[in-house]
């Protein structure tokens, strides 16, 4: 499983606790490192690779099964410039590197709308929208590369 937005490293514990194999990657540096210490905390010291990257810049050649990630939105965030953008070229090179009928699974605020963008590259399976509180609900989107 590919994370390339790794953040914190949600999506590394969840992976790892059900016995996965996880590639995880984000362009803070900082937030790699936070990842390493969480993983470690949870006594998680194998299974995963991590590494500091621009994900719109990853080159895998269909090395991954699954790409499940939760790409940074909002203020908070390290990223300079557009998010929708990033997000955007990000999405037209997944099947880069996703093995045929790879899966990506990923979380965005469902007013961002990048739907249409995940639809252009791969066939959506699955569409979940969770209000996950007053002033944000999530579109959880599952598609496979074709």
């Amino acid at each position: 499983v590919l994370d390339p937005f790794v953040g914190a490293g949600g999506i590394a514990l969840e992976v790892l606790s059900v016995g996965g194999r996880l590639l995880g990657c984000d362009i803070d540096q900082r937030m790699v490192a936070g990842t390493e210490l969480n993983l470690r905390h949870y006594g998680y010291a194998e299974g995963y690779h991590l590494w500091v990257c621009d994900a719109t810049s990853l080159r895998l050649d269909r090395q991954v099964d699954a790409v499940v990630t939760d790409p940074p939105y909002g203020r908070s965030t390290a990223l300079t410039g557009d998010p929708l953008r990033t997000f955007s070229t990000f999405v037209s090179r997944v099947t880069d590197f996703l093995r045929p009928r790879g899966r990506l699974v990923v979380a965005y605020p469902a007013e961002a709308h990048p739907d249409e963008v995940i639809a252009s590259y791969l066939e959506v399976e699955e569409v979940v929208d969770y209000r996950e509180h007053k002033s944000l609900t999530r579109r959880i989107v599952v598609a496979r590369s074709r």
